[in-house]
């Protein structure tokens, strides 16, 4: 690049506008590393190696599956070794792993994961999304959080050391179990948070923390303390859709929140999308009880799916909990979608 006539920065945003548009989708992770374009950018002279390598590494796929994938790891673990730069490059990972609850892992993969270079995954200093799953097809099949504890590398170690970083800001989380409430709470910086098809720890929540997640999506999530949703106390925007608390209603509950200092209402809520059934009656109750309404801030209430009756029990149940809403939208089978300005809401 000795001869060329524009400086080697305006050729790195060149190559940046080559990068397609990512998706609206907060939870699609944008993926470049197999982009024809970039590829082909990389191989034009060692000047372009870097800023298309900015690119191509910025979001890594981790897959637990066979031993042939185990090999895929490795070859990443010796690129970052002879390339340490790259480590800055990498802002995302998708992790996830055929293996589920009553299928283990034969031995000879196990002893891979206890190859100490894939330690260097840990150092990632830029990773802001984190995605750990399940892909196994089989009905009900899930992921225990526990799986891999025996190993030196693995989904759980990932999981538990990214959620103590100050850099991650997304974590999507699908077919797990037994999920450590007070560790997802501690994360100091996650701002989004999803979870689908699983269920916590049969554990309270035991930290005093409060969360900074400002978005929240439940779906199909069981055993879910109370306390973890009041402690996500800057939470805007939370969609739920058939989740399930880890208890009901009694005086006891209300008495543990206020022992916490907890006050049994989302101040900061804006947005409320339900696709299934939740139990709005002990988010009310609570509330009620305290003297306090759950949902003061709340603009925008949407309801997904949901057959008539549900319809009805959930806006009987919360329409006592709104303040300022402007927005009811229901979208429901054999309807069309339906949405009704605050001025002429009428609950029922």
């Amino acid at each position: 690049m000795e001869n060329a006539i524009f400086p080697l920065e305006i050729f790195s945003l060149i190559i940046g506008n080559i990068v397609p548009t990512p998706s609206s989708d907060l939870w699609s992770l944008p993926d470049y590393s197999h982009d024809p374009d970039l590829l082909r950018c990389s191989v034009v002279c060692k000047a372009f190696v870097a800023p298309a390598r900015k690119h191509l590494f910025r979001h890594i796929h981790i897959l637990f599956h066979t031993q042939a994938y185990i090999k895929c790891i490795q070859n990443l673990v010796n690129v970052l070794e002879t390339h340490p730069t790259l480590k800055y490059c990498i802002q995302a990972i998708s992790c996830c792993t055929n293996y589920h609850d009553g299928h283990e892992a034969d031995e000879s993969s196990m002893a891979t994961w206890n190859d100490p270079s894939f330690l260097i995954l840990l150092r990632l200093p830029n990773l802001r999304h984190l995605s750990i799953g399940c892909t196994c097809n089989s009905p009900n099949a899930s992921l225990s959080y526990n799986w891999s504890r025996a190993t030196t590398f693995g989904p759980q170690m990932l999981l538990d050391h990214y959620i103590t970083q100050a850099s991650l800001l997304t974590l999507k989380i699908d077919k797990v179990n037994n999920l450590p409430c007070n560790s997802l709470l501690a994360a100091p910086a996650l701002k989004n948070l999803k979870i689908s098809d699983s269920h916590f720890q049969n554990t309270d929540v035991q930290s005093n923390t409060l969360s900074p997640i400002t978005r929240m999506e439940l779906s199909s999530v069981r055993n879910i303390p109370l306390s973890f949703l009041y402690r996500c106390k800057w939470l805007k925007r939370l969609k739920m859709g058939s989740t399930y608390f880890n208890q009901g209603y009694s005086s006891a509950l209300l008495k543990s929140l206020q022992s916490n200092d907890l006050v049994p209402a989302f101040e900061h809520l804006r947005s409320i999308e339900a696709t299934g059934r939740v139990q709005w009656d002990l988010l009310c109750l609570t509330a009620r009880d305290a003297g306090v309404i759950a949902f003061p801030a709340v603009e925008r209430f949407r309801l997904d799916g949901l057959a008539f009756r549900d319809r009805r029990n959930t806006l009987s149940k919360a329409s006592d909990h709104f303040k300022i809403l402007k927005r009811l939208i229901i979208n429901a089978p054999g309807m069309k979608q339906a949405t009704t300005p605050s001025s002429s809401l009428t609950w029922y």
